[in-house]
């Protein structure tokens, strides 16, 4: 019986011969949303990342088609929902030469290629909607190629018992005001 190691690595090289065949063509953002579940506070908040991918090829065309859905749950220090921010993004690759390579390399290639090549994209959203959803500052880690992101959560209240990355766990520490910085901001108030 093969350990996941090896299914992995298995995965991994049925992925890398389905890449030598193919050039990525278009990224879109399909879907993309935001949601402040309560306000953030100074301490410790954690967020952890889950993403799930599909495929479809059209062999008429000469086109794979990969669906990649991620996700980020932003928790408080006492577990508490805080923030979650949700995407789908469509990658159309041109496909060379469909000889050889079977349903299952394109599989693979969807959830190694598909997310490695989405997650630029995606970093940028998240941090941009953060900014917006006024969490404190969040920057994604980079994206090692080879690691599968877990498909569902295993932080905060609503965890499911899954283990996850250290690339896709990260704690953030929200900075508290310093007393002079409050005071300025209050004097500035006051001339306004």
């Amino acid at each position: 019986m093969n350990s996941e190691a090896e299914t992995r690595s298995h995965d991994v090289s049925l992925a890398a011969e389905a890449s030598e065949r193919v050039e990525l063509v278009d990224v879109r953002l399909m879907q993309c949303s935001g949601e402040l579940i309560s306000f953030p506070e100074d301490g410790t908040n954690e967020f952890e990342v889950t993403g799930s991918t599909s495929e479809q090829l059209d062999t008429e065309e000469n086109l794979i088609f990969v669906s990649v859905n991620l996700s980020l749950d932003a928790v408080k220090e006492n577990g508490e929902d805080l923030a979650q921010i949700c995407s789908e993004f469509l990658l159309v690759y041109r496909v060379e030469d469909w000889e050889g390579l079977s349903p299952e390399h394109f599989s693979a290639f969807a959830d190694y290629n598909g997310v490695f090549n989405s997650w630029p994209y995606w970093r940028e959203l998240v941090q941009n909607m953060a900014g917006r959803l006024q969490l404190p500052s969040l920057t994604l880690p980079t994206y090692r190629f080879g690691y599968l992101l877990p498909k569902e959560r295993s932080i905060g209240k609503k965890a499911k018992d899954t283990a996850s990355g250290p690339s896709t766990r990260k704690k953030v520490h929200k900075k508290k005001k310093s007393p002079k910085r409050k005071a300025k901001k209050k004097s500035a108030k006051k001339q306004a």
